[in-house]
């Protein structure tokens, strides 16, 4: 989901993640490295667990004397956005991806 996110899946302006494309993305990347129905059910839970944990740029805008802090509190806002958006979706994610592996059969799942 990370490398989604981060190659434009999600918006700086206005963090919008769209389900279908997402599935599409993971369609292609299973076809380099299998992931388990598990794998699919769990992964948008994950990446918020992940996200929860950082909290760069927050920390750094506190912190640091340099002359950039307006970017990192708008980067920390952006992650506070997606994280809202995923965790709004997380059930669709999860079952866009789980219903994807079974309408095309096997997804590279192991």
């Amino acid at each position: 989901m990370r490398s989604y996110i981060q190659s434009g899946g999600v918006s700086r302006n206005g963090s919008y993640f769209d389900v279908g494309d997402f599935s599409l993305y993971v369609k292609e990347y299973v076809k380099y490295s299998p992931l388990t129905e598990r794998d699919l059910e769990v992964m948008p839970y994950i990446y918020l667990f992940q996200l929860a944990q950082s909290s760069y740029g927050y920390k750094e805008y506190l912190v640091t004397k340099t002359e950039n802090k307006e970017a990192l509190l708008d980067f920390g806002f952006w992650r506070t956005d997606i994280c809202r958006e995923i965790y709004k979706k997380a059930s669709d994610i999860s079952a866009a991806l789980l219903q994807g592996e079974r309408k095309h059969g096997n997804l590279g799942c192991i």
